[in-house]
């Protein structure tokens, strides 16, 4: 008989404008097919910022997605933006705890759930799925996309103290805590020294070969046109700052490395056009740099396999970290030029993998020299390193699901 997994995400399905809820949706899609039966506990779509007009719809029959009441701050109580300080503790989502924890009681009970599943990047997930736990005495898995703060966070304190807080309890109460990269869990291992070894289990994102199988392979044969460089989703100032890479390119074409006309730059999505582009006008490069609307995931991925370059940026504030997106670059198989340090989880995998070159993201000199070699290396018809196919399907989503459904068979009925 399924075991029974109750599945609590703030990030699901229609929300745009962000790739982290492939991460709950892909375990939802396929942990039915190694004896795990899912419910998934969410948020209404009104606390979005943006929602997908055709929202993905992969889930097999049979599994349930209850939708909580819940709020954004920002965007249902605010002001010009700005809303009172409390109601973005822990973060502007925290309308949903209330409900989702009454919502999630009520389909334990229903749905004679068996453990609980929660994850964050939004610390809300875990406040529910802490709360439940211990009010069923169910095991309960907390999953970290991320940390949930660092040094390099900017927040008010009495959310800093939030985050904080909420971190370590959800690491030390729950059964099983997972990460998306081995520096994450040696991050918490430092933080927590008397967490034992086994309590961590580091599950990578990674793609859905299904999202990708209709993409035809490449020819080695381009257009002519300019050289088109993409980047698909967030860029934040703190973690993902382009701007240095801006003036990268500036230096290039000043020096007369390469010409404006031969080269294009397309950003989806960075969710801070209006600071960008001020950037971009300053520099003159309105011609050259392009700020496009997020779009949907498959044409997103279809944008990606048409162009010469993908970009990355993973600043020094994450290198604990790796990108869901650098996963599916290296399934589209096409360049990456990663503005990354070398010593980071993003970098590190870079290099492994031999997906592309990773280039220090804060300053222009060497920006410029790689968008130089690059541009013209694509122009001669040369090659650029780029993920084979088999490095790729190391990391699918299909082979990730199995693993977890592993760690619930492996857990007791209480804790």
């Amino acid at each position: 008989m399924a075991k029974r997994v109750l599945i609590i995400a703030f990030h699901f399905p229609p929300i745009q404008g962000s790739s982290g809820f492939l991460r709950t949706l892909k375990f939802a899609r396929y942990l039915p097919d190694y004896g795990i039966e899912p419910t998934v506990l969410t948020v209404n779509p009104r606390a979005y910022v943006a929602v997908d007009p055709k929202p993905v719809n992969q889930l097999p029959a049979g599994v349930e997605v209850h939708r909580s009441f819940g709020l954004d701050a920002q965007k249902h109580m605010g002001i010009a933006g700005r809303y009172p300080a409390f109601l973005g503790i822990p973060d502007k989502h925290a309308s949903w705890i209330p409900a989702a924890v009454l919502d999630g009681k009520r389909l334990i009970r229903k749905k004679r759930i068996e453990a609980i599943y929660s994850t964050y990047p939004i610390p809300s997930a875990h406040v529910i799925g802490h709360a439940l736990a211990k009010w069923t005495g169910l095991p309960w898995v907390a999953d970290f996309r991320d940390p949930m703060w660092d040094e390099f966070l900017e927040v008010p304190k009495p959310v800093l103290w939030a985050r904080k807080r909420i971190e370590a309890a959800a690491i030390r109460k729950c059964t099983q805590a997972l990460t998306t990269t081995q520096g994450i869990a040696d991050l918490f291992y430092r933080r927590y020294p008397e967490l034992p070894k086994e309590k961590l289990t580091v599950i990578s994102n990674g793609f859905d070969e299904n999202d990708f199988s209709r993409l035809p392979p490449h020819s080695g044969a381009r257009a002519p046109g300019p050289v088109t460089l993409t980047h698909a989703g967030l860029l934040e100032q703190v973690d993902r700052d382009p701007v240095p890479f801006f003036r990268g390119i500036k230096l290039a074409i000043d020096r007369g490395g390469i010409r404006r006309e031969q080269l294009q730059v397309n950003l989806m999505g960075t969710g801070n056009d209006a600071i960008y582009q001020k950037e971009i006008a300053d520099l003159g490069l309105g011609d050259v740099v392009r700020l496009k609307s997020p779009v949907p995931y498959a044409q997103a991925i279809d944008i990606m396999s048409a162009s010469d370059i993908l970009l990355l940026f993973q600043g020094p504030s994450c290198e604990a970290q790796i990108p869901a997106k650098l996963y599916e670059y290296m399934r589209v198989g096409r360049p990456i030029l990663a503005l990354t340090t070398h010593e980071g989880e993003t970098g590190r995998l870079v290099k492994e993998t031999a997906s592309g070159t990773v280039v220090r993201p804060e300053d222009p000199e060497p920006i410029a020299r790689a968008v130089t070699e690059w541009v013209r290396a694509v122009q001669a018809g040369q090659a650029l390193p780029a993920a084979s196919a088999g490095t790729a399907r190391g990391f699918s989503r299909q082979n990730q699901a199995q693993r977890l459904a592993g760690i619930f068979a492996g857990l007791g009925n209480a804790k």
